[in-house]
């Protein structure tokens, strides 16, 4: 008889998923050998977490944002996770505006709206970082920013589209220091 490992992260997700602050690294886990196996059903998983802590997402955003993405990340490629994180608006929402702070990882998903010239999602995603009044460390301007610095460590370059895209969305900062951290960035350009 085959066991359906599947059904058992399932199972288990059930049981623990409430436990948050005391189960983190279990739940951690399950999301990482889930990803391996379904990685929609664990960003559904994930988007559950989120939505159901709230509370904990003030106190613990770090792990259930920065962290679970790097869980992720062991079952799947970091490809595959900014497809399934960007194709959900509520996620998208959660992690970029909920959270206190966002971080890293989710910056570095950003990266694949740029590659993929999703303009749109670009923009959305941008507003809802500069929107985020909690935010200190990843703020809209360091973010753009870090965009295009992964492009430029990949040996590429911004087209013209996206330098215009930035240029644009310049003018939506009010903040002087994300202004002057993207300017810095696009100054190659302009």
């Amino acid at each position: 008889m085959a066991i359906n490992k599947k059904n058992l992260l399932i199972e288990s997700f059930s049981v623990l998923r409430n436990s948050w602050d005391s189960r983190e690294d279990s739940i951690c886990k399950i999301l990482e050998k889930m990803a391996s196996i379904d990685g929609q059903k664990a960003v559904e998983m994930w988007e559950y977490l989120l939505t159901h802590n709230m509370e904990s997402l003030k106190n613990y955003g770090n792990s259930l944002t920065h962290g679970i993405i790097y869980n992720l990340e062991k079952g799947m490629s970091e490809d595959e996770l900014a497809t399934l994180v960007f194709s959900n608006e509520t996620l998208c929402k959660l992690i970029f505006n909920k959270v206190d702070e966002v971080y890293w990882n989710q910056m570095r998903l950003i990266y694949f709206l740029l590659l993929r010239d999703d303009f749109d999602k670009m923009r959305k995603v941008l507003d809802l970082i500069k929107s985020n009044t909690s935010n200190t460390e990843y703020r809209v301007g360091r973010a753009a920013a870090m965009t295009i610095s992964r492009l430029e460590e990949n040996d590429s370059k911004l087209s013209p589209k996206w330098v215009r895209f930035f240029q644009d969305y310049l003018e939506t900062i009010k903040n002087q220091e994300d202004k002057a951290e993207l300017v810095v960035a696009l100054i190659d350009y302009l």
